[in-house]
């Protein structure tokens, strides 16, 4: 056959799968919106939906357009702010727009979502995020927005969750949620009397080119007092917990001692456990489940010595010494 005939009969053999390619393409963010909304309209009588930058807002018709706005855009900048002074270390990208925020009008009303949608039942109703979706569901707070360091939470694990093969979800808990809380705290507008320091006196990492993120005075606290208690067994009893103990009677404990560890790695003793924790990160990609002791290899000390910093650490900043 000749040239031109193997080109028509090419044409038409590829021509239907082109433009199907090209119709998923135009139409895959309208079904996704129609989708979207359909499941909203299932728990609430009216959502709207308002676009801002690389953020997809959809919002009970009770909150007011500007409150779902400024939330809209206290993600997308906490997003882009997050990758860009954090990626090189944690190997994180730039998530793909859009990004879903859904603000409901109640707990009630997000907890029904989540039933919903994923068919179980919702045992935190402070926010929750899915990576499939790219989308981050969180209530309204009690002066008629949504709390922020929420969104900055399920933000962080969404950004964490699709730069890794597996997600984050495989990987110890406390780091999950270790960053989170560490990174909840981010400033989006500052302090005017202390841009250093939150209106509920979390005390932000400044002063060393880190931006995001800092320590919350409450949970050095909380730990310091169960580790003196014996509510917390030390260190290794943090970084061999799992689900059982982060939602058990003394999950909040956990959370606290998770955001405290954290935060001496990246801030303790002049950051010199940086890079170490940014190799084990590199240790954890792909899956599978790690040893409890892998944290202790990457930070090239023994676990006696790494609980001795962490304590101290704990002491100077409950004293003010950091």
């Amino acid at each position: 056959m000749s040239r031109r005939t193997n080109l028509i009969l090419a044409a038409i053999v590829l021509g239907p799968f082109a433009v199907l390619i090209l119709a998923a393409h135009f139409l895959s963010p309208a079904l996704r919106d129609n989708k979207l909304r359909s499941e909203l309209a299932r728990v609430g009588e009216s959502f709207e939906r308002l676009d801002v930058d690389d953020v997809r807002v959809y919002y009970d018709a009770s909150i007011d357009p500007p409150v779902a706005g400024d939330a809209g855009r206290a993600l997308g900048a906490f997003c882009e702010t997050l990758v860009e002074q954090w990626g090189d270390l944690f190997s994180l990208r730039r998530v793909e727009a859009p990004i879903i925020l859904e603000i409901f009008a109640s707990n009630a009303q997000l907890e029904s979502f989540h039933k919903r949608r994923f068919r179980e039942e919702f045992h935190n109703l402070g926010g929750f995020y899915d990576t499939r979706s790219r989308l981050i569901a969180v209530p309204i707070g009690p002066f008629g927005a949504p709390d922020v360091s929420t969104i900055l939470h399920e933000g962080t694990h969404l950004v964490f969750d699709l730069s890794t093969a597996k997600g984050i979800g495989r990987y110890p808990i406390w780091v999950n949620e270790g960053l989170a809380t560490y990174f909840e705290v981010t400033p989006l507008g500052g302090n005017r009397r202390n841009p250093g320091v939150r209106e509920d006196g979390a005390r932000l990492a400044s002063g060393d080119g880190l931006g995001s993120g800092g320590v919350q005075l409450a949970f050095f606290d909380l730990t310091f007092d169960a580790l003196a208690s014996g509510r917390l067994g030390g260190l290794d009893a943090l970084v061999k917990a799992g689900p059982t103990e982060f939602s058990g009677p003394d999950n909040a404990i956990y959370y606290a001692a998770a955001h405290t560890f954290v935060a001496y790695i990246l801030l303790g003793d002049d950051g010199a456990y940086r890079r170490a924790f940014g190799r084990f990160f590199d240790d954890l990609r792909g899956g599978g489940k790690p040893d409890p002791g892998l944290i202790y290899y990457r930070l090239g000390s023994s676990p006696e010595s790494v609980e001795e910093g962490w304590r101290r650490f704990l002491r100077n900043v409950r004293e003010g010494r950091f």
